[in-house]
């Protein structure tokens, strides 16, 4: 058996996507051909069904419409801890009234992100996406020096960051291994 290193891996895999494209390409001229040759055809009879296969193919595209990887389209921006939730126990923690500073967080479209903690600065953090809202945090730069509990629940956590999700398109939500962090967007 002839193993495959990592790299090859990723290049067949971007090889196997190259040829879905372009199969997906030649379908869709081929459709546009044969609605191009349906349109033009002159024949009395074949003008109501014209008109149904316009009305459908219009309908389909309206409502299947192609999907773009927009992971992306939500995610960046600021957003401040407003909970975090024990995934054991279920038992949630908000930000004591005697915490002065917020745990704020800002994800920017290329893989960073910046932040504070009540007392610490994020200056930068790494951050990747993938398919079904999978989310790692594999890098962050800051220290823990004086940190409270509350900034000890992001700063603590993050790092072993598994998904998220949106509640509504200003409430993320972030599942680590043991805790899930809720954000609201500023």
């Amino acid at each position: 058996m002839t193993r495959i290193d990592g790299s090859a891996q990723i290049f067949l895999n971007k090889l196997k996507l190259l040829i879905i494209s372009v199969k997906i390409r030649l379908s869709v001229r081929v459709l546009f051909l044969q609605l191009f040759y349906i349109l033009n055809c002159r024949c009395k009879k074949l003008t109501a069904m014209k008109r149904i296969f316009f009305a459908l193919l219009i309908a389909t595209l309206a409502f299947s419409g192609c999907q773009s990887d927009n992971t992306y389209a939500s995610l960046p921006g600021p957003w401040r801890m407003k909970i975090a939730q024990d995934n054991a126990s279920g038992n949630f923690t908000t930000k004591p009234a005697s915490v002065v500073g917020e745990v704020d967080i800002n994800f920017d479209r290329s893989g960073i992100f910046t932040g504070k903690t009540p007392v610490n600065t994020i200056s930068e953090g790494r951050y990747t996406i993938g398919a079904n809202r999978s989310l790692a945090v594999p890098y962050m730069s800051m220290t823990k020096v004086g940190e409270p509990d509350w900034g000890r629940q992001f700063v603590d956590h993050i790092r072993d960051a598994q998904s998220y999700r949106f509640q509504d398109q200003n409430t993320l939500v972030i599942v680590t291994v043991h805790k899930t962090l809720t954000f609201v967007r500023l």
